[in-house]
């Protein structure tokens, strides 16, 4: 039985064509990376004093690259409470691990910080802080987080935690 090779090259460029179309058809239903997130939550920090906590309001925002590092900011005003609050602008380096589902991250950088008990000023100045974040995605868009961060200033360390919605997109 003689060998043919027409029959051999309509098959493979039949293959090589289906593949092309896949490979596109995979790459249209990909999730679109997205870099921005945008977090409003509501905060608690100590103050370290008898007063205890603050709780308020919190608005971040995120900057995630391709390559995980990132840069953020995030704007804090715990003033509500037993007579503790504060104020708390804070920039920094971001490192995100996102997933479909879940984003896990880490973060440190600069802050400027107040903090006050009973209407007396306790702490605060320039100083640096650390914290770490995870990302519950209920939708691709829309999520809920929780983090925590230490700001530390030249009159203390200052703990804080939060929780809230999240927006990427």
């Amino acid at each position: 039985m003689p060998f043919h090779r027409k029959p051999l090259i309509e098959i493979t460029l039949i293959a090589l064509a289906a593949s092309a179309v896949a490979a596109r058809q995979s790459e249209a239903q990909a999730p679109a990376f997205r870099h921005w997130n945008l977090t409003a939550s509501a905060t608690g920090i100590s103050v370290g004093s008898r007063e205890g906590w603050g709780y308020g309001p919190e608005l971040s925002v995120r900057y995630d690259g391709r390559n995980r590092w990132g840069a953020g900011l995030t704007l804090s005003l715990p003033v509500f409470g037993g007579g503790a609050g504060g104020a708390a602008a804070d920039l920094g380096a971001t490192w995100t691990q996102q997933g479909r589902r879940t984003d896990l991250g880490a973060t440190a950088g600069v802050t400027a910080f107040l903090v006050g008990d009973s209407s007396e000023l306790v702490g605060g100045g320039i100083g640096g802080f650390a914290g770490g974040h995870v990302t519950q995605w209920l939708t691709p868009g829309l999520g809920v987080t929780a983090s925590a961060k230490v700001r530390v200033t030249a009159t203390g360390a200052y703990p804080s935690v939060s929780a809230g919605l999240s927006v990427r997109f």
